[in-house]
This record gives C-alpha cells, sequence and structure tokens, in this order.
C-alpha cells in the first residue's frame, strides 16, 4: 500500500522502497553478512533470501538456503524463524523444530495460510500462518517428475515462483518448463501453460503476469491467451541455450532466443554464427523449422544429428533430423512430425514419442525417448529400443524393458556403455550397450542433495547434463549449480567446479577457480579432450558458456 518490500537475494537482506519517494533502505540484514540469526532489524541475518510475501501486518521470507521461512512484523522490525530449521535441509511436515525445507524459493500469502514452493525437495507446502503448522499439499517429496493429479499424485520439477488469485495457486514449474495450476479448494494439480520457462509475477485476478525472456507478458486465466505486455525485445520465452556438443573444431550449442536455431562457435577464434531456419553467415537450413524446439544435438563424422519435440503436435511428436556441414541442407532422417507414436524398425514405420537427449558412437545414435533410451544404426537407418518401457516412468535397475529412468536429462557414451543422467531420479545410471542392462552407478534414487562420496553415497540434484573423457565423466549438476566428476573405475564423485551453498544465480555467477566459481543453472555440457564447456542460465534473460580448463 504505501511501501514495497524486496528480498535482495545477492545483499542477503530485506530493503524497503517508499513508494512515494522512491527512498530505499535496508529493513532487516545487514548485506553481504550471511547468517541465520533472530533479532531487530540489522541484527538479523538471512542467507539468500528470494522471496517475500505479506498479510498486511507481517512480511514472511523464503530464505531460500537456510532452508526457513523467516517472519518479520513490520511494526516491530522483529525477525524470528517462522518455520523451518536453519541450515537443516528436509521434507519433514509438521509443528516446531522438527519441520524442515529443502530450498523453500517462493511464498505467497492466501487468507490464514502461507504457500510455499519447496524447490528442491519439488513439492508445493502449507503453513498455516496461526499455528506454524506445515504440510504437504502437491508433490512427493524429492520425487521429482511431471505428472498432473491431486496431492500426492501431482509431481513437479524444481518449481520456483508462485502467486495466488485466491481461489488458485499458479506455479513456475522451471525444470518442467510449464506453468501449473493448483486448485486451493481440492489440491487438484493441472498444467495452466504446457511450454516455455517463466517466473509467474503476478496475477489481478483475471490474468496472469509472466517474466520471459527479456519481455512480461500477459495471461488471461480463462483463455490462457498470451500476450505481450511490456518489452518488445522479439526474443520468445524458452530455455535458450538448452544443450551442446563439439566435434573438437565447433562447438555446436542449442539456442531458442530467436526460435529453433543452432549456433557455431569456432573454439580457436570464439566466433559466433548462427544456423538455423532464418539462417546466418550464408547458411540456410530450412527445415529446421522455428515452431520446434530442439531436445538435445550431437556431432558424428561430417553431420550434426537434432533430436527435435514438436511442441506445436498433440503429443509432442517429433523427428530426429541430421545436418550436412558442407551444404546446410537438412534432410528428415528418422520418425515422421505430427504422427506421434513408438515404433522399432527401419525406414518411414519409425515412430518417436518424444525424444529428447541424443549422443553418439560414431556408428549409432543413441535417443531418450519416453522414458526409453532407443538406438539408431547411422548406415541402416534401423531403430530398436535398448532399455526402459514406453510411457513408464520408475527408478528400477534391470535389463532392457525390466528398467525404469525418471526424466533422462543428457546421455554420453564411451563406445562400450551409455552413461545416463536420470534427472528425476537424480542419480547417474550405466547402460551396457550390447546386453541393455542398466545399473545406478552414483547417487541415492530419489534422495537430492550434494555429498561427494563413492557410489550410492554421492547424491546429486537435478542433474542435467553429462560427458566423458573415457576416464571420467563430468555432470551438470543442475540443481547444484556445480559441475561434479566420476572416476568411472570406482565411482568415486568429487565436486570439480561451482558451489552447492550458492543455489544457480545469475547475480552469483562469475569465474573463479574449483569451487570458488559459481554457475547459473547448469542444463549442458561437451569436451573436446582438453577443456569441458558448460551452459548455464541464471535467469531466462541471461545464458552464458563457461570453459573449465
Amino acid at each position: 500500500g504505501t511501501n514495497l518490500y524486496v528480498a535482495d537475494t545477492g545483499n542477503s537482506t530485506i530493503r524497503k522502497i517508499i513508494i512515494a519517494t522512491g527512498v530505499v533502505s535496508t529493513f532487516a540484514g545487514v548485506a553481504g553478512a550471511n547468517g541465520s540469526a533472530d533479532g531487530v532489524g540489522a541484527i538479523a541475518r538471512f542467507y539468500y533470501p528470494t522471496s517475500i510475501t505479506t498479510d498486511g501486518t507481517n512480511l514472511y521470507v523464503a530464505d531460500t538456503n537456510n532452508h526457513t521461512v523467516r517472519k518479520i512484523v513490520i511494526a516491530t522490525l522483529e525477525v524470528t524463524t517462522f518455520a523451518g530449521n536453519a541450515g537443516t535441509a528436509g521434507a519433514v511436515d509438521g509443528i516446531g523444530e522438527g519441520v524442515s525445507f529443502n530450498l523453500p524459493g517462493g511464498i505467497v500469502a492466501e487468507g490464514a495460510n502461507l504457500y510455499v514452493t519447496d524447490t528442491a525437495n519439488s513439492t508445493i507446502r502449507k503453513v498455516v500462518i496461526g499455528t506454524g503448522e506445515v504440510s504437504t499439499i502437491a508433490g512427493q517429496a524429492t520425487i521429482a517428475g511431471y505428472a498432473d493429479g491431486a496431492g500426492s499424485e501431482a509431481r513437479f520439477n524444481y518449481p520456483e515462483g508462485i502467486v495466488t488469485d485466491g481461489v488458485s495457486l499458479y506455479v513456475a514449474d522451471t525444470l518442467n518448463e510449464k506453468v501449473r495450476v493448483i486448485a486451493i479448494g481440492t489440491g487438484a494439480v493441472t498444467t495452466y501453460l504446457a511450454s516455455g520457462v517463466f517466473k509467474v509475477i503476478g496475477t489481478d485476478g483475471v490474468n496472469l503476469l509472466l517474466a520471459g525472456g527479456q519481455n512480461i507478458y500477459r495471461s488471461n486465466i480463462t483463455t490462457k491467451v498470451i500476450q505481450l505486455y511490456a518489452g518488445g525485445s522479439g526474443h520468445p520465452p524458452g530455455n535458450y541455450y538448452t544443450d551442446i556438443t563439439t566435434d573438437g573444431t565447433n562447438l555446436y550449442v542449442y539456442d531458442n532466443t530467436r526460435g529453433a536455431h543452432l549456433a557455431k562457435i569456432d573454439l580457436s577464434t570464439g566466433y559466433n554464427s548462427w544456423l538455423g531456419s532464418f539462417g546466418g553467415n550464408g547458411v540456410h537450413y530450412t527445415n529446421l523449422d522455428a515452431s520446434y524446439t530442439i531436445g538435445g544435438i550431437t556431432a558424428a563424422a561430417e553431420f550434426l544429428y537434432v533430436s527435435q519435440p514438436n511442441r506445436g503436435c498433440t503429443w509432442g511428436s517429433t523427428h530426429v533430423k541430421r545436418f550436412g556441414s558442407f551444404y546446410g541442407e537438412t534432410e528428415k532422417f528418422f520418425g515422421a512430425c505430427g504422427t506421434p507414436g513408438f515404433i522399432d524398425g527401419i525406414g518411414d514405420v519409425v515412430r518417436f514419442n518424444s525424444p529428447t537427449a541424443i549422443t553418439n558412437d560414431g556408428s549409432n545414435l543413441y535417443v531418450a525417448d519416453s522414458y526409453t533410451i532407443r538406438k539408431i544404426v547411422i548406415a541402416t537407418g534401423r531403430v530398436w529400443t535398448l532399455a526402459g518401457k514406453v510411457d513408464t516412468a520408475g527408478n528400477a535397475d534391470g535389463k532392457r524393458a525390466e528398467a525404469r529412468f525418471s526424466e533422462i536429462g543428457s546421455m554420453t557414451t564411451d563406445g562400450v556403455n551409455l552413461y545416463v543422467a536420470d534427472s528425476g531420479n537424480h542419480v547417474i545410471r550405466k547402460v551396457v550397450i550390447a546386453t541393455g542392462v542398466v545399473s545406478t552407478i552414483a547417487g541415492g534414487v530419489g534422495a537430492s542433495g550434494s555429498d561427494d562420496g563413492t557410489g550410492a553415497v554421492a547424491r546429486f540434484n537435478f542433474p542435467k547434463g553429462i560427458t566423458t573423457d573415457g576416464t571420467n565423466l563430468y555432470v551438470a549438476d543442475s540443481g547444484n549449480a556445480t559441475v561434479r566428476k566420476i572416476a568411472i573405475a570406482t565411482g568415486e564423485v568429487t565436486t570439480l567446479a561451482g558451489n552447492p551453498n550458492f543455489p544457480p544465480s545469475f547475480f552469483n555467477s562469475y569465474e573463479d577457480f574449483g569451487q570458488a566459481a559459481r554457475f547459473g543453472r547448469l542444463w549442458g555440457i561437451t569436451s573436446d579432450g582438453s577443456s569441458l564447456y558448460v551452459l548455464h542460465t541464471g535467469s531466462v534473460s541471461f545464458h552464458q558458456i563457461s570453459k573449465i580448463r
């Protein structure tokens, strides 16, 4: 009404802006002094607060790195820990010190309750203001995925922003690239927007306001029609950089700032040219339609191979294309756009449902498609299912169709085995190519975290990208904003770069050595044999490639 209150994340403070004058002051905390202390005004400490709401009398803060919800009495500036236990990550419901959150990212007040996106737990939590009682109203702790349904049947993947119109909650389901809606009265979860990386920033009861790319969009809640509201940069909402590969001379990067584009980056000069539907540098790939999105890219011989889900088709039907490096022509290689399905075979009979990650061993392509891994013999075009069961998510090891995956983020191969970043299960899996036997080589199924260690002792948080130098695996551990190293021979996991205590952020992204470096949200990773190249974003308007030597 009179003032704005801002969670100043990078400074770990709460700021006040007098609307009439624009005067800014620090309301609670001390700039740069991270901590968890309660107290009045400058005595209090916060640690990466990312969201703030009010009931008119108090402020409530999602104090992300403390894993708590804090309360500030506006009249007195008194700060207390309202829910959760500072420094203790977990997923426990209840009242008092036993309650735990894991990187709470968004918070909104509605009536007698607070609603919190418990980001690393992939759940939505409710806090009763009068009693402090915490309960989980949607999703299941540490089991990330994508499913509509009521309460614990629903699945989210790294939910962040949240707003309400008094009847429903609207959630930015970040790693699923969707906006979800939760009916407050029933707990039923449905999908509001099925594509696009947005931050949900507000509602007037009629429209949602969404931040995407460099613009603000307005979406009518009834019709779901999206209109440009402010900005006009021409950049559509989306992932921006999402996958990366190399042929040893160039990097090839999927960048959707101008539709479906491939960027080619010369490793020796850093020169960036466009390969895509709008052309660039004299190259025109006329069949790469901007209405599609690219799931993954891989380089083999003189071709790039692209798995390309068509977001305009009902079931996300797709095809895989290849791009000749000399003349810039494209050719449809496998599958049929607009004809979804799941059929092994050869030629026109082949169908893909939603292929995303892709890699190759020189002779074969391996494509993640609807919780399975498909093998494509490049010379003949024959397609068959190597592991997993179509449209059946899970976490089981086993042989071929016995195995289960949950949201395959990326794959790599040493020619004998495939190594899979199983993002939804927070683990790294191995697939023996000759037999189709799947095993978990690092991480604890369904248990997110950042622990180093050997095999099942280690923990990951939505690992998205993976590559290998033949001796080690390197993992883009997205939720931890770190690059992890796994010794293939022993399964030992160490943190090579980044620090899990600093969540992915544009403001905290900078170069440094090892664990002193900071990243945004990591997506893809590749290697030219001497260096690693990592894609990361801190928000939908920030994207960059970092080199690790």
